[in-house]
């Protein structure tokens, strides 16, 4: 009787229970003595589940299995957890080359009429005790979603480490940033890719694929979400953005063309209801593009689950944009009362000139590496050197808002604010307008004087 044993372990800690694979080795060499069968080799896979085939050992086994009598195991879940693999090996592996099959603890071989029912009653517990493992695993899974615990795992999001069961931000989580700030400015997903792949490496993952790039788009561990539940760790990007760039995906989804151009009411206005900023949203159909002003908690979705669904509605955009027009050019010299001491701060656009030069730098480096859409980056990097050029503007001018130049904003405003361009327009709104705050039924404005 020549005899091929199958010995597996699949984790260290088996070992603390009675399988490791020197213990089996043992087991299996004395019941050969004891039986009187020849032991020709010992086929050991270490480290491999019992839930597939895919075992370096196991398939050496099953390629020369013509040379044996009978396959050897401890245990029944040695061989396979699974029932339908276990069947397989035996009545369409071993029985077809002469082999017989014996589990020792078991205490049963598949020469008898009573070992095949038996193969099958005992594999099918097997793959019970398989399907309790999962279902506790998953379990597990959600217990440490509903804590806010990532769950494990190999596949850590990047931008993060995985330490004691927290994600912790590390050194790459600047990448995930730079994803997000790119494509809100129009950069496609592709060439994004291509911008990562010649600047950036990462630990976890590679910029080869597209996908990498869409999955990060759209992954909440990103917001500060493990699943449906608030998370432990600390956010890479706050819930505004996110929630834009899911807008943004959903257009380009649907076929919709997203749009990058300029918006007149871009960072002043408000929601009434909640507080949060309005965005500017867009959709196209064959004939028209249809631009509507949206609050940044109203969507359904991840963000519902963090915040109650805002009660404003889509407004359109060139209707709000054109009430707002008509109460600036309302506005007469001789109501204009500010003091000195209440004048007002203009804004400090030092950070937001220096955002504008990154992004003008990374349009640059994405000339030398696309060979195609150099007229669409041609586009966006005149854009973005105009939007430069209006903030220099107004960060050149005095610091404090007096009487003086809010008089010259309203000179300007009768004068050219129909003809003039978006950023001019912009330009004149924030030397007037503090915020504005929109609500279902009326638009209020906080002017910068009284």
């Amino acid at each position: 009787m020549q005899v091929a044993a199958y010995i597996r372990v699949s984790t260290d800690k088996q070992a603390d229970k009675g399988y490791s694979l020197p213990e089996q080795e043992e087991r299996i060499r004395a019941y050969c003595k004891s039986k009187g069968w020849e032991l020709s080799k010992i086929y050991s896979d270490a480290g491999f589940t019992g839930s597939n085939m895919d075992r370096p050992a196991l398939q050496e086994l099953m390629r020369e299995i013509s040379a044996y009598d009978i396959v050897l195991v401890n245990k029944l879940d040695r061989l396979s957890r699974s029932q339908k693999d276990t069947l397989h090996l035996i009545q369409d592996i071993f029985a077809p080359a002469g082999a017989s099959f014996v589990s020792m603890q078991e205490s049963f071989d598949t020469t008898t009429p009573i070992g095949i029912a038996m193969v099958g009653i005992l594999s099918a517990f097997a793959q019970l005790e398989r399907s309790q493992i999962k279902e506790r695993m998953k379990m597990g899974k959600e217990g440490r979603k509903k804590k806010g615990l990532w769950h494990g795992g190999v596949n850590i999001p990047t931008g993060y480490d995985y330490k004691d069961g927290i994600l912790l931000p590390n050194d790459e989580a600047e990448q995930v940033r730079i994803i997000y700030e790119m494509f809100l400015e129009g950069i496609s997903i592709r060439d994004i890719t291509r911008y990562l792949q010649s600047h950036f490496t990462t630990r976890y993952t590679s910029w080869n694929y597209v996908g990498t790039v869409r999955r990060i788009l759209s992954n909440p561990v990103y917001i500060g979400m493990v699943g449906d539940y608030k998370g432990q760790h600390e956010p890479l990007i706050d819930l505004e953005t996110f929630d834009r760039v899911q807008v943004l995906l959903d257009e380009r989804k649907q076929g919709g063309k997203v749009s990058t151009g300029k918006h007149l009411m871009t960072g002043f206005i408000y929601c009434g209801y909640c507080g949060s900023r309005v965005r500017s949203c867009c959709s196209v159909t064959k004939a028209k593009r249809y631009g509507y002003y949206r609050c940044g908690r109203a969507d359904t979705g991840q963000l519902s689950k963090l915040d109650h669904k805002c009660e404003l509605k889509p407004k359109n955009e060139n209707e709000i944009d054109e009430i707002i027009k008509n109460e600036i050019l309302k506005v007469k010299f001789e109501d204009v009362e500010i003091s000195d001491s209440a004048a007002t701060v203009l804004p400090d656009n030092s950070e937001e000139i220096k955002k504008i030069d990154q992004q003008i730098n990374r349009l640059i480096d994405l000339y030398a590496i696309c060979g195609d859409n150099v007229e669409e980056l041609a586009k966006k990097l005149k854009d973005l050197k105009a939007k430069k050029t209006a903030l220099e503007k107004i960060s050149a001018k005095p610091k404090r808002a007096t009487k003086k130049h809010i008089m010259e904003s309203l000179r300007i405003a009768q004068d050219t604010f129909d003809s003039g361009s978006i950023e001019d327009k912009r330009m004149i709104i924030d030397s007037l307008i503090s915020r504005v705050d929109l609500y279902n039924d009326t638009v209020k404005i906080t002017w910068k004087f009284s």
